[in-house]
């Protein structure tokens, strides 16, 4: 009897294994576990698209000769300095531009000799931006990054007392999209100033830098506008750029 008894248990155990077996290594384990690898897989992919998108536009602007970047740095005074979102702003951000990137250091002298407050981004250690006080010929120094920042700290002016920001990016968007180097430094300091109004934020890019779509994350900011070498693309309806002689974007 007991020889029967353990023969059943052994039957019940095998059967059960059986089953066990033919659930793991059927359809539902395969289609359960094909989803959840799906879903670990898209972050990664979505993080290598964006890589290469960076690699891609930062070799385009690179490619771009000291001419070129001058002529589009004149571009930018020309067409900014018509607008009243300019012309009305008093504290005002700037970045000194690097790896191509279009340089509004033109613009910033102009701004300067109007007597307007002028701003560079200085890296905190949380990774958030402050913003310093600059005059032209004021003494610079490299970051971590190898990054040129204002050497003197003295002037530090929080995100949520500027009244217009202008962003370096390596790729944007029509919507306003907007993809940086991928620090998330600017992201990380307008964040919450998204929420309760803050700055103006513009993109200045060279128009070659421009794609049809970005996916963007949550916490990401959206650009009210971007301004390149061409013109001047608006995109938010509640930022609209009017001026008295406004510039229209050519071609893209």
């Amino acid at each position: 009897m007991r020889a029967c008894m353990s023969a059943r248990r052994e039957a019940r155990c095998i059967a059960g294994t059986t089953t066990l077996n033919r659930w793991v290594q059927g359809p539902s384990y395969q289609r359960y576990h094909g989803e959840l690898f799906a879903s670990q897989a898209r972050p990664m992919k979505q993080a290598n698209s964006k890589q290469i998108l960076r690699n891609t536009y930062r070799t385009k602007r690179q490619a771009l000769s000291p001419a070129q970047q001058r002529q589009a740095g004149r571009a930018l005074v020309r067409i900014l300095t018509r607008h009243n979102v300019f012309r009305q702003h008093r504290h005002i951000a700037f970045y000194l531009a690097n790896d191509g990137e279009i340089d509004p250091a033109a613009l910033l002298l102009h701004a300067h000799r109007q007597g307007k407050a002028c701003y560079l981004p200085v890296i905190r250690p949380n990774l958030s931006l402050d913003f310093v006080r600059y005059r032209p010929g004021d003494p610079l120094h490299k970051n971590r990054y190898g990054i040129a920042e204002p050497g003197r700290r003295r002037g530090i002016t929080r995100v949520n007392q500027l009244e217009l920001v202008l962003l370096p990016l390596v790729a944007f968007d029509k919507q306003g999209g907007r993809l940086g180097m991928g620090g998330g430094f600017y992201d990380r300091s307008f964040q919450q100033q998204r929420r309760i109004g803050g700055p103006l934020l513009i993109g200045l890019a060279h128009t070659l830098q421009q794609v049809d779509y970005l996916v963007l994350e949550d916490w990401d900011v959206r650009l009210a506008a971007i301004v390149t070498e061409q013109g001047i693309i608006n995109a938010s309806d509640q930022y609209h750029l009017q001026g008295s002689r406004e510039e229209r974007p050519q071609g893209k």
